[in-house]
This record gives C-alpha cells, sequence and structure tokens, in this order.
C-alpha cells in the first residue's frame, strides 16, 4: 500500500498475540476501529479519550 502512496494506519500491540487478552488493549483497537469506519464509511464516531495502560502504537 505504501508502495503505491496509500495512506495506511496500524495499531501495534506489542504485548498481545493473536487477540486481545488485557482490556485497555481491546478498549483502544474498538475506539480505532470506530475512528476508521467513520473516516472511511461515514456517520458519527466519538471522540477517543485517554485509555491508561494500552500499549497500542500507531504506526
Amino acid at each position: 500500500m505504501r508502495k503505491d502512496k496509500k495512506p495506511v494506519e496500524y495499531v501495534l500491540y506489542s504485548d498481545e498475540g493473536h487477540g486481545f487478552v488485557r482490556s485497555q488493549n481491546r478498549l483502544h483497537f474498538y475506539a480505532k476501529a470506530e475512528e476508521f469506519l467513520a473516516k472511511y464509511l461515514g456517520g458519527r464516531v466519538e471522540p477517543m479519550v485517554d485509555i491508561p495502560g494500552t500499549t497500542g502504537v500507531l504506526k
């Protein structure tokens, strides 16, 4: 995608495996997914607040 100059965003949770064990990371993922869907499909989005303890890093 980047090679073709398409915008790319992903979130890395370095302490998670194939699923979400930590509730902070799960909430962070849901908030980022909601932002993504609102941006590309339209609709409302609740502003994301700080989620203490999440290890999500936007790449």
